[in-house]
């Protein structure tokens, strides 16, 4: 099955509020973590019989809220995020530049079974691909409508282990969903 570029660059992006939440401990009150910050990226993949080497950075400000009653070991993460990703082709130097910005908001959870919850989850989001001059090759702007399965492991603490990918709807012109990165270089 192919991967589209779109869907990559959100799942890693939700992942990594997933991975932030994780890592601190639980507070009283309805908030349950906040954290914001910087990161950086570096990763590369291949093009052909060509290599990719690609280079980003860019803020978050995730929030964790508690769920409420029975569901108390339930946990919605809310992520604000942006960034900028360069891509350069090893063997002649073409570059594109990837930026993006956009909202993750979890909504609703319902048990299915043990710890075991359905989420709804929505990222709007907008990307603009640009070449090496600034000169717009795409935009990409919408929503990703998301139901899953999540294992909170019952701990009472942030985080908890993916189970499966039930649903989810694109709303909006998401040209990168049928573009392969390595399309943007030609």
């Amino acid at each position: 099955m192919r991967v589209q570029p779109i869907r990559r660059l959100v799942v890693a992006l939700a992942t990594a509020g997933a991975l932030l939440s994780a890592l601190a401990p639980v507070t009283s009150g309805t908030i349950a973590e906040r954290e914001s910050g910087t990161f950086t990226d570096a990763f590369s993949y291949p093009c052909g019989a060509d290599i990719v080497d690609v280079t980003g950075s860019g803020t978050f400000n995730f929030m964790a809220r508690l769920g409420k009653n029975k569901d108390d070991d339930a946990f919605f993460g809310h992520n604000r995020y942006d960034g900028r990703e360069t891509h350069v082709r090893r063997s002649d130097g073409a570059t594109f530049h990837l930026e993006y910005a956009g909202t993750f908001q979890e909504g609703r959870a319902t048990r299915v079974s043990g710890s075991v919850f359905e989420f709804s989850a929505v990222d709007a989001f907008r990307i603009r691909v640009t070449d090496e001059d600034g000169n717009l090759l795409m935009f990409d702007r919408g929503s990703i409508r998301a139901v899953i399965h999540f294992d909170t492991l019952g701990d009472d603490e942030v985080g908890g282990e993916f189970v499966a990918l039930i649903h989810e709807k694109f709303n909006g012109p998401h040209p990168l969903a049928v573009t392969e990165f390595c399309d943007l270089f030609d």
